[in-house]
């Protein structure tokens, strides 16, 4: 759990504000995709917390139309 919370905090200190400047996008969400995740693995556990991750971001992803 370790490993991938420190991915998360990778992720959301390094790409995710690369992205943001070079494609000029913004997360949708008040608390981002990586923040929800890591605080639903505390409250639900690891797995659980996973897959609630990953179903928040394939919602908020822009690559696929008919996802608001």
């Amino acid at each position: 759990m370790k490993v991938v919370g420190l991915l998360l905090r990778f992720y959301r200190v390094v790409i995710s504000p690369a992205v943001q400047a070079a494609f000029d996008v913004r997360c949708r969400y008040e608390e981002t995709c990586s923040r929800y995740a890591e605080r639903m693995m505390r409250e639900r556990g690891f797995g659980r917390g996973v897959w609630l991750g990953l179903k928040r971001i394939a919602a908020c992803n822009r690559l696929f139309a008919g996802r608001n």
